[in-house]
């Protein structure tokens, strides 16, 4: 499978939003992505001026290279295998590897960590970053469980203005051109849009280990990665059986955080629809749930 690495520095608790430094190999003719492995062989000879010889050498060669790993599946909705898809693995740096023919993907030599994963089709508008979270222990080689699954956004609109959107199938949000602010990298003066697609949790294949709770409803957001401030309220309009008064919580994934972040609550009204409550709602373009 065709492998590349690109780094980018997402320190969470600093916030450094730049791309530098090299951590993994890359192999085109079919490899896997890795990172550890800091080898320096230090010889220093010194000659001391006095007169004993000691020519002491010491090839101290690092074998600290992690020894977890993950594997999976990236498909489109109609099941055919997305081919150079780009999935990432983030925690202090990203590491990037790219769907085969098959749609398959592999990560080898990882570091024992929690990590930001996320899939996207590079300069394709047309598809959303899927993001989620996932803890890989020390000598872990985890295959996913189905194939990630890549949909095309179902919804796109420029936000001007304050007004309701569609964004989903199943999802109108109360949205504010003066509370968006683009995502790093994208200039204020591009159009603000917004774009999403219901996703089924149960069989999207995205990751949801790190999830407390039954995920009740998805949806990818974007332009990704985009900031609302304040928050956007939301009403879904689908039924999903649940009880008028059930209360759910709202989570969004936070990519710079490494970690799904409070939305605050949402209830299910009598006729089963569900509105986000009083100061809640969606903060970040990006993976959103609904959890009971």
């Amino acid at each position: 499978m065709k492998i590349t690495t690109l780094s980018l520095i997402v320190p969470a608790l600093f916030f450094v939003l730049s791309c530098g430094g090299k951590n993994g190999s890359a192999d085109d003719s079919g490899g896997t992505s890795s990172n550890g492995g800091d080898g320096d062989a230090d010889a220093d000879a010194d000659a001391d001026a006095d007169g004993d010889a000691d020519a002491d050498t010491d090839a101290d060669a690092d074998t600290d290279q992690g020894t977890a790993g993950i594997s999976g599946t990236l498909l489109y909705s109609d099941g055919s295998p997305v081919h150079d898809g780009a999935i990432r693995m983030c925690s202090a740096f990203c590491i990037t590897a790219h769907s085969d023919s098959d749609g398959a993907f592999a990560f080898e030599n990882m570091d024992a960590d929690f990590y930001a994963f996320d899939a996207a089709i590079e300069a394709d508008d047309d598809y959303p970053t899927v993001l989620s979270f996932l803890t890989l222990a020390d000598g872990e080689v985890k295959t996913l469980d189905a194939p990630v699954v890549l949909p095309a956004y179902s919804h796109s609109t420029t936000v001007d203005g304050n007004e309701d959107y569609t964004v989903a199938s199943n999802l109108v949000v109360a949205g504010s051109s003066a509370s968006y602010s683009p995502p790093f990298g994208v200039s204020e003066d591009d159009p603000l849009l917004l774009a999403g697609v219901a996703a089924d949790p149960s069989s999207a294949g995205l990751p949801l280990d790190s999830v407390d709770g039954q995920v009740v409803a998805m949806w990818y957001l974007g332009r990704w990665n985009a900031t609302l401030d304040p928050v956007w309220s939301f009403t879904v309009t689908e039924d999903f059986g649940l009880a008028a008064g059930t209360t759910l919580q709202v989570l969004i994934g936070d990519f710079y955080g490494l970690e799904w972040i409070s939305g605050g609550t949402a209830t299910v009204g009598e006729d089963g629809t569900i509105q986000s409550d009083a100061g809640s709602g969606i903060s970040i373009l990006s993976t959103v749930l609904l959890v009971q």
